[in-house]
């Protein structure tokens, strides 16, 4: 009984380690994807901005 308890706890951490990480990577690929396109962005409005 001691040893399911034991394992299903370390599978409980297991799975909320993998939750965090898989929230801190999906957050610092949006963060990428958003920077990434606001410099996209910027570089088409001062294109934009020479031509007028």
């Amino acid at each position: 009984c001691l040893s399911a308890f034991s394992n299903s706890s370390r599978y409980f951490e297991n799975s909320v380690l993998g939750m965090i990480v898989m929230n801190l990577t999906y957050k610092l690929a949006s963060l990428v994807t958003h920077t990434f396109l606001l410099r996209k962005f910027a570089f088409l409005l001062s294109q934009i901005d020479k031509n007028n």
